[in-house]
């Protein structure tokens, strides 16, 4: 990318993040995403995408570690190791009750913050259908009675796929929650987070 590219690119990050630090960073983030995807070349319309779709997932990251810490603001390390043995526990009981489908679904779109349209153009399905999985899996776990919750988790016979859900949620990224889809009932898919060329490129 040559020094007139990378200044068009800087000033674009500096008008959506409005701070010269956050800017840095995307525009370098950015570089580094073009650079993996062997698209240095691309026009500036593609890189301006790509820092978008890549200050949206910060900007998602940056409210989960938010509400995290406003759930326990005086925690330490213990105290989070604690939060994420339980959120383990709740989500291998969450995979117990929905379907791969429906919980691939709600985590993307209560979990992650994605709205309806990104889930459909990354799983590449209807986005009537995804309003419809969506919808019923929410109807599903409000119809639980509150104990059931609360009750041990049976184990599964598939600890790889718990793993990836827990990783998909502590590491903030859902590239783990798409390998699940994948490995549960998206086999079509050639690898995780790529519905779509700009979703493949944030």
């Amino acid at each position: 990318m040559n020094e007139l590219n990378q200044k068009a690119l800087m000033k674009y990050c500096l008008r959506i993040t409005g701070d010269k630090w956050d800017a840095e960073d995307l525009a370098q983030d950015t570089i580094l995403k073009l650079m993996e995807i062997n698209r240095t070349d691309a026009s500036h319309a593609y890189q301006k995408t790509v820092a978008k779709h890549k200050w949206i997932d910060q900007l998602r990251k940056r409210k989960r570690e938010c509400f995290l810490a406003a759930d326990n603001p005086a925690g330490g390390q213990t105290e989070n190791m604690k939060a994420a043995d339980e959120f383990e526990h709740l989500l291998k009981k969450l995979s117990n009750i929905l379907t791969p489908k429906q919980l691939t679904i709600f985590l993307l779109k209560d979990v992650f913050s994605f709205q309806l349209h990104e889930i459909a153009e990354t799983l590449d399905k209807p986005e009537s259908s995804v309003k419809s999985l969506l919808f019923r899996s929410r109807q599903r776990l409000k119809g639980l009675s509150p104990d059931v919750l609360h009750r041990d988790a049976a184990e599964g016979d598939h600890e790889e796929h718990s793993r990836l859900l827990v990783q998909a949620i502590r590491f903030h990224n859902p590239d783990h929650l798409l390998e699940y889809a994948k490995k549960t009932w998206l086999p079509g898919a050639s690898q995780p987070y790529c519905g779509s060329v700009m979703r493949c490129a944030a």
